[in-house]
């Protein structure tokens, strides 16, 4: 019986010391750190005293992991189809892209700055945003303009072109706004436009077309009702020769018709070299200085032509029928640089209406 005593002491005892031990030692976690002093068992009845030493070994639970990282398939990685760029990131990059830098738009015509052909100063642009502004009062289309004259601005030689035909600006592409601006009117058959026109036939109903004209209505009031334009280009002086002072009269009053028909009246001076063509052109620009409104001097532009820009009639202009800017030719024939001048002229008038 006692036996059996002391070897159930040596049990229980061995039990109490083992298991904290191998807790503590087992930790790989505590590597490094010092250990507190192993516990002895207490003596049994028998005073035999049983010391157990802490044995060493690998954790357990960090040889379950190991074994399990080594059972883990590798990752393997496996070529896939390469993304394709769509449109939008493209555009993207092509956004960021370098790109050279564009050229600014011309400021002349064959050497000539435009302000040399067109005279439009602070007084014309504030006279000019008046009559503007009677015209809207009135209903006037800011977005139409009429021709009136004679021959040497007769459709579809004058700006005929640029409402459909095949052309191309060039250098000059900015002036495509202002031709979609003022769609229709470029290509617009005038009831103020006709062979043989002179100053005084302008206002007079005579000369008005019967089938298109009310009675006593003169050709330019004929225009104005069936265009209602903001804005009239005035060609006058070719059959004027020799008459200066009814010139003078019968052209001031058609400026002041306009005027007060809301309508922008411009002014343009003729290539042609009639005995006094010269004085016909001081004329011109005397009325549009003290009406200030806006003066085209294409007599200027005509003088870097050859021949001034002139057939063998010495009054109509050279042809050009290709209306392409991009050759030098254009810049040689009447037609092409007064057309091409015709639009620098309109731009400038709507970029100044456009502030209105």
């Amino acid at each position: 019986m006692s036996r059996l005593r002391v070897c159930f002491g040596v049990l229980i005892s061995f039990l109490f010391v083992v298991v904290p031990l191998s807790a503590c030692a087992s930790s790989s976690a505590y590597a490094g750190v010092s250990q507190p002093p192993a516990a002895t068992a207490a003596p049994t009845e028998s005073s035999q005293a049983v010391e157990v030493q802490p044995t060493e070994g690998p954790d357990p639970a960090a040889t379950e992991y190991a074994l399990a990282a080594l059972e883990t398939p590798a990752l393997v990685l496996t070529p896939g189809p390469i993304a394709q760029a769509t449109p939008d990131a493209l555009q993207q990059m092509e956004s960021y892209a370098t790109k050279p830098a564009m050229a600014p738009p011309p400021d002349q015509v064959n050497n000539l700055p435009f302000d040399s052909f067109i005279r439009m100063d602070g007084a014309v642009i504030d006279h000019m945003h008046e009559i503007f502004a009677t015209g809207q009062s009135l209903g006037r289309n800011p977005q139409a303009f009429s021709k009136a004259g004679d021959s040497t601005i007769e459709s579809p030689y004058f700006l005929g072109r640029f409402d459909g035909s095949p052309y191309n600006l060039g250098a000059f592409k900015y002036l495509q706004a202002v031709i979609d601006h003022f769609k229709g009117s470029c290509s617009r058959k005038s009831q103020a436009v006709r062979i043989g026109q002179h100053s005084w036939t302008l206002l007079n109903p005579t000369w008005a077309d019967k089938k298109q004209c009310q009675p006593d209505e003169s050709p330019l009031a004929c225009e104005f009702r069936l265009n209602n334009p903001s804005v009239v280009i005035l060609r006058l002086g070719a059959n004027d020769a020799g008459v200066p002072r009814l010139f003078d009269k019968k052209m001031r009053a058609v400026v002041e018709y306009a005027i007060e028909q809301g309508v922008i009246p411009v002014l343009s001076t003729k290539p042609d070299q009639r005995q006094g063509t010269e004085q016909i052109n001081d004329i011109l620009r005397k009325i549009a200085a003290d009406f200030k409104i806006p003066m085209w001097d294409f007599a200027r532009v005509s003088d870097t032509l050859p021949g001034r820009g002139l057939g063998l009639d010495g009054v109509h202009l050279t042809g050009f029928y290709q209306h392409d800017y991009t050759l030098p030719e254009a810049f040689q024939r009447g037609h092409a640089v007064q057309n091409l001048t015709a639009l620098i002229l309109l731009d400038k008038i709507w970029r100044v209406l456009e502030k209105s």
